[in-house]
């Protein structure tokens, strides 16, 4: 039924007409114009499936002209034919692709039709090798004579006969030919017996009838299982059959190409065979052997390499399109984690990998969701339509990366086909990322070229290596030698291994055989760029033949001698590592020796070249190039999640993984550790831990990120204006730390940085510096160090050793670290420029607009700094070697204007042998140097020398110190066992001891020298030269370092006599000048003059203690001692923030042996508790609160004013009337805490009560008690009575000021003081007060008559009558604030009394740091004569203290 209605449809011919795209009217009406635009559009089409679809379209359409009732006016069939001759001639392409089409398009029309055809198929020769092919019209172009000469032909050549196709058709036939290739495959003398075998297949072909291509397939398939060892034979036995085409053919694409038909239809033979793998395992032996046989086929010119190309499964349009989707995937891939910038946040958190796990799940689960095969769908579709609805599901999610295209493509590499598939790799170069294998086998056939040059250049110094260690056996007991038997067996893997004694090589040996060699350099750089263009960024998966590629190129460079020659091969090798190497960096893979191979090659460029290439690849390549983004964002998330791995317990195992991935792609994965760096802590020390496996590429590229991300404008203070951010102590803390621990660092750029942006004050150039000197150095500043200590470090090197390891000084174990970081200064010839670098900084830190506290901070950190820098160079170079290298001492002070402290500090140990030669120096330099700030003619100038010349070493020896350190290593000697341990300390005892000696010996040479100059510089220090010795020597010395503070003091007590020593006592504590230096001194320079002062504080009383000092003395001593406390109170009571917090750091040095008298202990306790009293600053509290603790806890022991002289009468009774008023003072200040107390008590029993009125507690207000609780009445009233009895308390108190601010009463507050003012009769005073405040009190009461407040009202009465004074004028008690009209017994003589507020010579405090003022210190002239009086002073002081 359903046959002949398609009968029925076909014999009505119904046609279906469709509009026309090509031949349309108006190419029609210009037939040809159009014509030639119709074959250059054919032309422009280059893709094989394209051209397809093209010409299907341009037959369908020209057949439906053809078959139109009626031809258009201006065409005909010979048109029609000439423009399909103009196509086949005028473009390159065979006729077979043009032939088949028309073939095609014509059989899609009826018989009926096959006039016009004929017609139009005999104007069109070119094509008749297909239309005799394939079309059913081929008998109808011959004529028949030809028809029967054909015939015969068949006939006598015996083919007339149907050929047998199927095996099962002529099994013997086939069983024939199979055996025959099967016996020459294992015929020994094969390779002699090419034309019999090839005789005796034709003949069992021909006798049985079978098929040709049928036949063929069977050769290959069956040669194939032989290829490994006999592909020889294979190419020779295909040559002598009919099967080899008599003309060679093209490798060229297959628009060049000019083969016979019948090697056309053997491609779809072997393209059919190919595309049966894909449906097993393309990778299976037996798939590979036949692969590459047919890639041999391909090499020897026997069929083309396109036309199995076109022919494989998928379509070329499938594959590109499974292409693109692949590489679309790969690039998505490799974005997780990297895209949002927060992605390496949580540095040690896995929980990011387990979501990218989790939706990888996700998405998977989704795709293999399927219906159900039990639902009703499911239960109507066929077998038939599952099977094919599930080979279209398996062709559109086809793996390209082993699909029967990629195989194909490796095998034709493997087999050396490189012009074969050129093309394709340049038309795609997507797929040297589908593996591995593809660009190493591109590489492969590179890597053959340069072989020979490689040999030539790299290993031409290499001598002939020996073959290998032979086998030493033992046969009837003689012992002999014979070389070792290795085996040879052939693999299909191009890439030759050795197992054993076992040694696999490739099968094909002529895969190198139309390969050109490369013979030179110049050679080298012309083919780079047409191979290298098509494999890429891919060269990194050759590391074989990249690393030959950069030893050429650094044999090249060290080959060359003349240096212009050796800068242009430079040149050259930049643009080519620029262009070829770099982008391969990002795709490298665990391949840390390759990478140290390019940077071997990198170092020989200019540092500059070098990073500009580094900023190339990682600002453009990275973003630009897809295949390199891949690879840098593959390798930045495989360093997140090692990173996140790593923790304090596996970094042992996990670093060396760590640093191969770090040290491999650098430029990739840096960038991140170092963000991590300075976002956590945490993460330093284990970078740095890991940072030791690094290789030098990795070590380069981290000191170019570091120094990029310090360069970056960010903020590097934080909001207190005083320490960096954290991101710059964190920076700074890792380079230090890799400096330190990674001997192969180099921070040489680093350092350029620091020194650079030190001429701007750059706060990160600064840190960095700091963390260098105190990590890597292990230089530790003195600040916060004891006295003991301190001696220690000035002492012979033993000692210094033990109380450097005291204060965690690791100077001595960072030896080499040191000596490694100097010399890079060294380098770059910058010792001398850091050093006026850090004093300019000092210099201009003073001048900034900025507060007080910052400046201070910044100054100290600075001066700390080069103190480091400073000790650090000298001990790290020799005298030699610094003389060498630093500026000398004169063009230090006459061209830089360093300081005398700095410039002394520098080169005193430095100049000559030893001290005393090193004064000589100085002083023959008198006319040369000009000091900073020092007027030499104003002091004696060898005096100034030789203070300034010796240290602390000279002038003091302790042999304490030496004795307890012999105990402490005498005390180990006699626990320790091991023989060699205790060699160790009676050698370190011995050297104790000496060392002891010997400096006891230079301290006695010291102190003689000195001896003898000491009588001409007392002589010399009179009055002016005092002043000028104080303020040129010693203030400058003792704020410059505590070890220097220490020295100023032995200098004064050991080389001047008692006399002399007290007059200068005398200036420096009654000079006023304490107040100025402490306003205008930083933090650590207050404590280290607090040192300074400490110990001179105590030669002083141990000298008055001793001496039996006389009486006048002994009151000159105590005046010093009380001018010099009214400077430390007033310091402290000043409201500027430097002079309280200095004097506090001032008096922590102090404070143990000074005040030293109870009284002048009381009054600055009285200081310290006014100043916490209203402090809100806890910078200024706690000190201040340790302070006070540490004064009370010394009033035990505290000596007292009789101890400390003898005292007249009246001197003691003025005493005594002092410390009465004291607990005066003390009694009225614990009764205005307890008022106090009661106002705070009443106002939270008023904010408890309700509004109504009830029932209150009245609060009898008395010193010492709270107030009784008053009957109920009325509110208004009780609240009046209540305030009679406060007013009333505050009256006998003589509170004048409490009374006015209880009666809150602007009016009558005003009413009584002028009251107070104008009234000098007391007793009218006291009747208009009470009558003012009676009238006022009543009238708060609103005129009620009440009990209690009647009774009140007269006890005021009564009170106010007693009164003997006005209030608020006379009889001022000690605790009134206005107590200037009271006069102590200790004021009587007020003429030469002064202020406890110091004079400051601003001009002084501006210039301490130099010169410690310009102008002459000030002294009061009766007291630095010894006046006999006793000091005086204003009974406000003591006031002052208590309020």
């Amino acid at each position: 039924m359903l046959a002949s209605r398609l009968n029925a449809l076909a014999h009505n011919n119904i046609s279906f007409e469709q509009s026309r795209n090509i031949f349309s009217e108006a190419f029609i009406n210009d037939w040809s114009s159009k014509s030639l635009e119709l074959i250059s559009q054919y032309l422009e089409v280059t893709d094989v499936d394209e051209k397809h679809d093209w010409l299907r379209n341009f037959f369908i359409e020209l057949f439906q002209i053809l078959y139109l009732p009626n031809l258009p006016n201006n065409v005909t069939i010979q048109l029609l034919a000439q423009l399909i001759n103009e196509l086949v001639q005028k473009s390159n392409d065979s006729s077979e692709l043009i032939g088949m089409a028309f073939v095609s398009a014509s059989s899609t029309y009826s018989k009926e039709d096959d006039n016009r055809l004929l017609l139009l198929a005999k104007e069109i020769p070119v094509l008749y090798d297909e239309l005799f092919k394939f079309s059913p019209i081929s008998s109808k172009l011959m004529t028949k004579d030809q028809m029967v000469l054909m015939r015969h032909l068949l006939k006598k050549t015996k083919f007339e006969l149907k050929k047998y196709n199927l095996l099962f058709e002529c099994s013997s036939g086939y069983g024939n030919l199979i055996a025959l290739l099967y016996m020459a495959f294992h015929d020994i003398d094969k390779i002699d017996k090419i034309d019999f075998y090839s005789h005796e297949l034709s003949h069992v072909m021909g006798k049985f009838s079978l098929d040709s291509m049928r036949s063929l397939d069977l050769i290959l398939r069956i040669s194939s299982e032989f290829v490994t060892e006999d592909y020889n034979f294979i190419l020779k036995l295909l040559q002598a059959t009919d099967f080899w085409p008599n003309e060679k053919l093209s490798n060229s694409n297959i628009s060049n190409s000019d083969h016979l038909s019948e090697n056309v239809i053997v491609s779809n033979v072997i393209a059919f065979t190919i595309n049966s793998f894909a449906m097993d395992d393309p990778t299976k032996l037996d798939s590979i052997r036949y692969i590459d046989m047919c890639c041999i086929l391909i090499k020897s010119k026997f069929v083309h390499f396109s036309h199995i190309w076109i022919k494989l499964s998928p379509t070329s349009k499938e594959f590109v399109k499974q292409l693109q989707e692949y590489q679309d995937k790969l690039e998505k891939e490799s974005m997780q984690g990297v895209s949002n910038p927060l992605a390496m946040a949580a540095a040690l958190s896995l929980e990011d990998d387990e979501d990218e796990e989790a939706n990888g799940r996700k998405v998977d689960d989704n795709k293999l969701t399927q219906k159900s095969p039990n639902s009703s769908e499911g239960k109507k579709t066929s077998d038939d339509h599952e099977s094919k609805a599930q080979n279209t599901t398996n062709n559109n999610n086809i793996d390209i990366t082993g699909s029967v295209h990629i195989l194909f493509l490796e095998r034709l590499l493997s087999i050396g086909c490189y012009d074969a598939v050129v093309q394709i790799f340049r038309e795609h170069p997507s797929l040297m990322s589908v593996n591995k294998l593809i660009p190493k086998l591109f590489a492969r056939l590179f890597e053959y070229r340069i072989n020979s040059l490689y040999e030539n250049t790299c290993l031409s110094q290499i001598e002939n290596l020996t073959g290998a260690l032979k086998d030493t056996v033992n046969e009837s007991d003689l012992i002999s030698h014979r070389s070792k038997l290795i085996n040879y067996e052939l693999t299909h893997d191009p890439y030759e291994t050795t197992f054993l004694n076992t040694k696999f090589k490739f099968f094909y040996e002529d895969w190198k055989s139309e390969l050109a060699i490369i013979e030179s350099i110049e050679k080298l750089f012309e083919e780079s760029h047409s191979f290298f263009y098509t494999i890429g960024p891919y060269l990194s998966h050759a590391t074989i033949l990249l690393s030959k590629l950069v030893r050429l190129g650094i044999s090249d460079i060290k080959d060359e001698k003349d240096d212009e020659l050796r800068v242009s091969k430079i040149d050259k090798w930049i643009d080519y590592t620029r262009k070829f190497i770099m982008p391969t960096l990002p795709l490298l893979e665990n391949c840390p020796s390759v990478a140290t191979n390019i940077y071997e090659l990198l170092s020989m460029f200019s540092f500059e070249k070098r990073y500009f290439l580094y900023n190339e690849v990682l600002s453009k390549l990275s973003k630009d190039d897809v295949n390199v983004k891949i690879g840098f964002n593959r390798a930045a998330r495989e360093a997140k999640r090692l990173l996140k791995v790593l923790n304090t317990d596996n970094i042992e195992q996990e670093a060396r993984n760590f640093s191969c991935v770090l040290s491999t792609n650098p430029l990739a994965t840096l960038t991140n550790v170092v963000e991590q760096v300075e976002n956590y802590d945490k993460v330093t020390e284990l970078v740095i831990i890991t940072a030791k496996y690094f290789n030098n590429f990795a070590y380069d590229v981290l000191q170019y990120i570091i120094l990029q991300r310090i360069s970056q404008q960010r903020n590097t203070v934080q909001d207190d204006g005083v320490n960096p951010t954290s991101w710059v102590t964190r920076i700074s803390s890792f380079i230090a730390g890799l400096t330190k621990k990674c001997p192969n660092m180099n921070i040489d750029k680093i350092i350029t940085f620091i020194i650079k942006t030190l001429h701007k004050g750059n706060i990160i150039a600064i840190s960095i510096l700091k963390e260098l000197l105190h990590t890597v150095g292990g230089i530790r500043d003195l600040n916060e160090v004891n006295i003991k200590q301190l001696k220690m470090l000035n002492s012979a090197p033993q000692l210094q050793s033990i109380a450097r390891s005291l204060i965690y000084d690791t100077r001595d174990q960072n030896s080499e670290q040191s000596q490694k970081l100097i010399k890079i200064f060294k380098e770059q010839n910058s010792l001398s420029e850091v050093i006026i670098l850090l004093n300019n900084l000092i210099l201009e830190a003073n001048s900034l607009p900025l507060h007080y506290k910052i400046l201070s901070s910044n100054c100290d950190e600075l001066n700390s700094l080069l103190w480091s820098f400073i000790e650090l160079v000298q001990y790290t170079m020799s005298k030699d070697e610094f003389r060498e290298t630093i500026i000398p001492f004169r063009l230090l002070s006459n061209n830089h204007r360093i300081s005398v402290p700095w410039l002394f500090h520098l080169w005193r140990s430095n100049i000559g042998s030893n001290k005393e030669s090193n004064a000589n120096i100085f002083l023959n330099m008198k006319d040369d140097v000009t000091f900073t700030d020092v007027d030499t003619s104003l002091i004696d100038y060898e005096l100034f020398i030789y203070f300034w010349t010796f240290d602390l070493y000279n002038m003091h020896h302790d042999s304490a110190l030496y004795k307890e350190a012999e105990l402490i290593l005498e005390k180990e000697l006699k626990s320790e066992t091991n023989s060699r341990k205790i060699s160790h300390l009676k050698k370190q005892i011995n050297e104790l001891s000496n060392s002891s000696g010997v400096h006891q010996r230079d301290f006695n040479e010291t102190t003689e020298t000195l001896k003898n100059k000491s009588n001409t510089w007392e002589n010399s220090l009179d009055e002016k030269g005092i002043e000028m010795f104080l303020q040129y020597c010693i203030i400058p010395r003792s704020l410059f370092n505590p070890l220097d503070s220490l020295y100023s003091s032995y200098f004064l007590l050991q080389n001047f006599e008692v006399e002399k020593l007290l007059e200068i006592a005398s200036t420096l504590f009654n000079s006023d000048i304490l107040g100025t230096l402490l306003f205008s001194c930083t933090s650590l320079e207050a404590g280290n003059l607090g040192i300074f002062f400490n110990s001179f504080l105590s030669k002083i009383e141990e000298i008055r203690e001793k001496n039996g000092i006389d009486h006048p003395k002994a009151k000159d001593i105590y005046s010093w001692y009380y001018n010099f406390l009214k400077q430390i109170i007033s310091t402290l009571l000043n409201n500027n923030y430097m002079s309280i917090r200095n004097g506090i750091e001032f008096m922590k040095y102090v404070t143990n042996i000074f005040p030293i008298v109870d009284d002048h202990i009381h009054l600055l306790i009285k200081t310290l508790e006014r100043r916490l009293s209203d402090e809100k600053r806890e910078d200024i509290k706690l000190p201040s609160t340790a302070l006070l603790g540490h004064l009370k806890a010394r009033l035990k022991k505290a000596k007292t004013k009789f101890d400390f002289y003898v005292l007249t009468g009246s001197e003691k009774e003025s005493h005594d009337t002092y410390i009465q008023e004291v607990k005066e003072i003390e009694i009225a200040k614990s009764a205005e805490d307890n008022v106090k107390k009661q106002d705070t008590l009443r106002k939270r029993i008023e904010a408890s009560k309700p509004s109504a009125v009830k029932s209150e507690i009245s609060i009898h207000k008395e010193p010492s008690s709270v107030l009784s609780t008053p009957s109920p009445v009325n509110n208004n009233v009780f609240q009046v009575v209540r305030l009679i009895k406060e007013i009333s308390y505050h009256i006998s108190a003589d509170n004048f000021n409490r009374v006015l601010s209880l009666l809150d009463d602007n009016v009558m507050s005003q009413k009584i003081k002028d009251l107070s003012k104008r009234t000098n009769s007391v007793n009218y005073y006291k009747s208009q007060l009470l009558n003012l405040l009676e009238d006022h009190f009543r009238n708060l009461s609103r005129g009620a008559s009440d009990e209690q407040l009647e009774l009140q009202l007269k006890d005021l009465k009564l009170l106010i009558s007693k009164l003997d004074h006005i209030l608020g004028r006379t009889s001022t008690p000690l605790y009134s604030e206005n107590s200037s009209a009271h006069t102590s017994r200790y004021n009587r003589d007020s003429t030469n009394d002064q202020n406890i507020d110091s004079k400051r010579d601003f001009r002084t405090a501006s210039n301490y740091r130099h010169n410690i003022g310009k102008s002459t210190i000030q002294v009061d002239q009766n007291k630095a004569h010894g006046d006999n009086r006793v000091p005086k002073r204003k009974l406000r002081i003591v006031n002052l203290y208590i309020q």
